[in-house]
Formats: structure tokens, sequence, C-alpha cells
């Protein structure tokens, strides 16, 4: 019984580290492709775009490629955690606490965002986080990625 809660804490810990860790990542990227899609349209239309492209255009790319990158990270480390733990409770438990950490540590990154409800803002992402978790959870054992990997990250030998 020990080994099982022990094994629990462990990839709870490391599947929220390694999502937060991923989600700090997404944040920088999503940074620069902003940027980058404001030079473009400026570079594009010159002065005009500051009337014709609002902030929120902007913030609304960001978080459309957080969504996308994070539905399809958390499908792989699903799978990944699938295919190491096999108690279903456990797994769900695991998703669910991460999701809601990564969720209270992007509300705080975002809050310099120009959307005015930032925790509304956040719920694509959860439910992004939760898509790509519990198709990664539920799959069958020979559609998972990693069903012939050697990979043992999130249990302890």
């Amino acid at each position: 019984m020990k080994k099982n809660n022990a094994n629990f804490i462990y990839a709870l810990s490391l599947y929220a580290a390694v999502s937060v860790f991923f989600m700090i990542v997404q944040l920088f990227l999503s940074g620069a492709l902003v940027y980058l899609l404001y030079q473009l349209m400026h570079g594009a239309f010159g002065s005009d775009a500051s009337h014709l492209f609002q902030p929120s255009l902007y913030d609304s790319a960001g978080f459309a490629f957080l969504t996308l990158t994070n539905t399809v990270l958390q499908y792989y480390l699903a799978s990944l955690l699938a295919h190491d733990l096999k108690d279903r409770s456990a797994l769900f438990g695991i998703l669910t606490l991460s999701a809601a950490l990564s969720a209270a540590f992007f509300v705080r990154l975002s809050a310099n965002s120009v959307f005015n409800s930032y925790i509304f803002a956040s719920l694509p992402l959860i439910f992004s986080y939760l898509l790509g978790g519990v198709m990664g959870l539920v799959q069958k054992d020979e559609d998972n990625p990693f069903h012939r990997s050697k990979i043992r990250l999130f249990k302890i030998d």
C-alpha cells in the first residue's frame, strides 16, 4: 500500500511539474507568436494596422496556440502516465489535480493580457488540458503511442 501511495505522489508531482514547465514554454512561444504576428501586421499594413487590428486579436492568436499545443502535449503526457500506472482513479486524480494547478498558474501569468476576464480566458486551456489528458487515459493499450516503449517516467521501480 505504501508503494502505491509513493507511486501516486511521485507521479502527481512529476506530472504537475512537467505540465507547468511546458506551460511556461508554451507561454513564451505564444508571446513570440503574438510578437511575430504584430510585426507581420504592421509590416503589411503600416500604421493602419493599429486601427484595423485590436489587441484582442493578438491575444486570441496566443490563446489559440496555447490551446492547440496543450491538447497535444496532455495527450502524450497522459498516454505515458497511463502506460506506467493502471489504477483509473489515480490516473484521473493526477490529471484533475494537475489541471487545477496548471490553471491556477496560467491565471496568474495571463493577468497581463488585454482580456478583462483572464479567468474566463483560461477555460479553453482547462478544457484542452482535460480533453487531451482524458483521451490519453481512456484509450486502449494497443492505441497508446507508448505501448511498446520501455520508458517508465511516472513509475518508481
